[in-house]
């Protein structure tokens, strides 16, 4: 093996294995889990069982 071949090894910060949005900027932002609670919680807030919705009881 060379010398001039050094094996480089990633710390945590350099794996990125989530997902992310990008901002108004360009920037790519984490997606964190408060993000998705808080998604899950605005979605919560509009669901409506399809009977219901129908008029059906």
């Amino acid at each position: 093996m060379p010398l001039d071949h050094i094996e480089q090894r990633e710390t945590a910060t350099d794996i990125f294995h989530g997902g992310a949005v990008i901002d108004d900027h360009g920037r790519e932002v984490p997606i964190t889990e408060t993000m998705i609670r808080e998604a899950c919680e605005r979605l919560e807030g509009h669901w409506v069982f399809p009977g219901v919705a129908a008029g059906n009881r």
